[in-house]
């Protein structure tokens, strides 16, 4: 049986790949309580936070941009 965070990064790799991104374009991570979705541009973060703003997700789920590093992040919590 899944926690609520695993069920929720099943929902994001979901949504990620009915989004069309090619599993090998991002990288999800749990940390906490949270989705850490990593990318290697912003735009494929603002890409995703729109169809993320449309998705059933959205009315349960805050979004939020984050650099870390060189890398472009989605955090979901």
């Amino acid at each position: 049986m899944f926690s609520g965070v695993e069920q929720l990064a099943y929902s994001v790799k979901k949504l990620l790949l009915d989004s069309g991104f090619p599993e090998e374009h991002f990288y999800i991570k749990i940390e906490g309580h949270q989705i850490k979705v990593l990318f290697d541009k912003r735009e494929a973060v603002d890409y995703f936070k729109g169809d993320f703003d449309c998705s059933h997700l959205a009315s349960s789920h805050i979004f939020r941009y984050l650099k870390d590093g060189k890398r472009h992040c989605a955090i979901i919590f």
